[in-house]
């Protein structure tokens, strides 16, 4: 752990030869190194609109790291977005807003690399990537956002990323979450879970961007896509 003449910190937990890292810009954070040889940081601000905002990240002894932002608003209502990391050697950068963004770089036996990144923002939404350079040097960058606050979001360890939104009520009054998974090539699968039962859509291309968001009482899921093959299938309300 070392606190920087400023007052940010920096963090470091290694492994064998795998280094996990958190970068935190918000002077004043508090870190913790606790008997299991965990390493926990938080850190609260209050942003431009009131908002009281605790990040809080943890790199556990295996390297693996979880981070959340909790957010209570003037109301006091409070919201939760985390984020879950399998990949040891992950590095995490907490920013003087509040928000988290982690980075995990893996390069499988047919050298293809993946680069998997997740942000929950300020406001509990998300803005997370994935960059796949196959080996013939191809470039292929997915992105999956969600304005919805409180998604959680996690990075397994062959690169892919998933994004949940929590359970939100609908006009109709039915509840449906959203799943969407970015595998370690840049295809994409949503779900849609309407009282846990699960709606299925079609898999995207590698390369397609996806936005979830909530608006005028319902939940969208918008996919901007490049076709290399037909699909069929129909739009639900």
């Amino acid at each position: 752990m070392q606190i920087n003449p400023n007052g940010t910190v920096q963090n470091s937990f290694t492994i064998g030869d795998k280094s996990s890292d958190v970068d935190v810009a918000i002077v004043g954070a508090d870190t913790v190194i606790r008997e299991d040889g965990a390493i926990e940081t938080t850190a609260k601000v209050t942003s431009d609109t009131g908002d009281n905002l605790t990040t809080k990240v943890e790199v556990k002894i295996d390297g693996t790291t979880t981070s959340s932002v909790e957010i209570v608003d003037a109301s006091s209502k409070k919201t939760t977005a985390e984020i879950t990391v399998a990949i040891v050697g992950a590095d995490t950068r907490v920013k003087s807003d509040g928000a988290i963004e982690t980075t995990a770089e893996i390069t499988t036996a047919e050298n293809v690399k993946t680069v998997a990144k997740v942000e929950v923002k300020a406001d509990g939404a998300t803005a997370n990537s994935v960059e796949v350079t196959n080996s013939t040097g191809e470039l292929v960058v997915t992105k999956l956002d969600t304005n919805i606050a409180g998604a959680s979001s996690s990075i397994s360890t062959d690169g892919s990323i998933t994004i949940k939104t929590p359970t939100l009520e609908v006009q109709t009054g039915e509840k449906i979450a959203i799943e969407v998974v970015v595998n370690n090539t840049g295809s994409v699968k949503p779900n849609i879970i309407l009282e846990d039962k699960i709606i299925e859509m079609p898999e995207f291309e590698a390369g397609s961007d996806v936005n979830v968001k909530q608006e005028n009482g319902k939940v969208l899921v918008e996919v901007r896509t490049i076709l290399n093959k037909s699909i069929t299938y129909n739009q639900g309300n």
